[in-house]
């Protein structure tokens, strides 16, 4: 991809990792490195970095969880990479102000409804993506609830830190009974419970999840209990409604900094990306 590389060296020492990376997402080894060596080893482990080339090499971690769940999908497993996620994020609360000075984007939810403004203020953009000038005026109009939904969420008084911005089971490695979350340079500071909302839906689009499904509620519930220490499960519940409906909006804004990797024309090709997020916020915050 225009963002990223990745190249397989098979070593004497076993399988090595070379990732090449865009500007706007080259912060990832720091946050791997950091994760790695202050609170949980359920990140990809870095070997070396060179900031100059933005590459770095990382320990090869198994198979792709989409792989393995595409054979046989199993729910357990599932739900054992979403508590390790979540387990991840509750470690980083107290590590949030040295994650910001690091450079990982600040978008807290008291900062969301600013970016929200400058975002939808960028029509060049959104018409390059594929969103249509009614959408447009529609995604502007929006703004003042924004604010609101941020303040609701806000109020479950949820720890906010590290979000990965694109956790799902293709960013989730299996090797033996290790479970490994990769591929970092989406992350930000954000409300957790975003990742979630992320998880669930490319479940939705790759392995037929339908909310109605048990196995929607048996990892939405294996994600929220390992937050029971912030509010009862139905209050959990509710505040990842929320999130859900922010989700799509989080997943543009971080998707436009793509605009900065490639040529008008190369964007393009990637416009069903951030035009589909943004229709399914807008059927979200109105539905």
């Amino acid at each position: 991809m225009p963002w990223s590389k990745v190249s397989l060296f098979k070593t004497p020492k076993g399988l090595v990792h070379l990732k090449q990376m865009a500007a706007p997402f080259a912060i990832e080894p720091k946050i791997l490195q950091f994760i790695h060596e202050n609170f949980s080893t359920s990140v990809t482990e870095v070997i070396a970095m060179n900031e100059q080339l933005s590459c770095f090499l990382m320990k090869d971690a198994g198979q792709v969880l989409r792989d393995i769940q595409k054979q046989n999908f199993q729910i357990q497993l599932f739900c054992n990479a979403l508590k390790t996620h979540a387990q991840i994020q509750i470690a980083s609360v107290p590590f949030v102000e040295s994650f910001i000075l690091m450079s990982v984007n600040d978008w807290r939810l008291k900062k969301l409804p600013d970016l929200y403004g400058d975002f939808v203020a960028r029509e060049h953009l959104l018409e390059a993506a594929g969103v249509n000038k009614y959408e447009i005026e529609m995604l502007q109009n929006f703004s003042p609830q924004m604010q609101i939904l941020c303040e609701q969420l806000s109020a479950y008084n949820i720890p906010e830190t590290i979000e990965h911005n694109d956790f799902h089971d293709n960013n989730i490695l299996i090797q033996d009974d290790r479970i490994t979350i990769n591929d970092w340079g989406d992350a930000c500071i954000s409300h957790p419970f975003l990742s979630l909302a992320t998880a669930l839906n490319s479940a939705k689009r790759n392995h037929n999840f339908k909310k109605t499904d048990s196995r929607y509620l048996q990892a939405q519930n294996a994600y929220l209990e390992i937050w029971l220490d912030y509010g009862t499960i139905d209050e959990l519940r509710k505040a990842f409604l929320i999130a859900e409906k922010l989700s799509y909006f989080q997943f543009s804004l971080s998707f436009s900094r793509i605009e900065s990797c490639v040529s008008v024309e190369e964007f393009s090709l990637y416009s069903g990306y951030m035009s589909e997020a943004l229709r399914d916020f807008l059927h979200k915050v109105q539905g």
